[in-house]
């Protein structure tokens, strides 16, 4: 993890879903956390909201993503591999029952 990596956040019941981007990265005694700094964020629902930052522990962020709330802060190409894998198992699972048709 550094600074400038792309940060993919999928939100839960009191944030929404956002990107942004790792601006620091601190130590202490306690452990190590980076400083992430969102882009705003366009919501129909609830308004607009403009860039904010907060700070997690580093091992909140993950480098590989499973879609859930296990891994809820992952890096941008975590999420975007992730979607990719979900992309090319519903087009084999769909060539499997084009095949199985006949």
């Amino acid at each position: 993890m550094k600074i400038g990596t792309g940060i993919y956040n999928r939100g839960d019941m009191a944030n929404q879903p956002h990107t942004g981007t790792i601006i620091a990265i601190t130590g202490s005694e306690w452990g190590t956390y980076v400083t992430i700094e969102t882009d705003p964020i366009k919501c129909e629902y609830s308004g607009d909201t403009p860039s904010y930052t907060y700070t997690t522990p580093l091992m909140n962020v993950h480098t590989v993503s499973q879609g859930n709330g296990h891994t809820r802060i992952v890096t941008e190409r975590a999420e975007a591999e992730f979607i990719q894998r979900q992309h090319d198992e519903r087009l084999a699972h769909r060539a499997a029952l084009v095949a199985a048709q006949g």
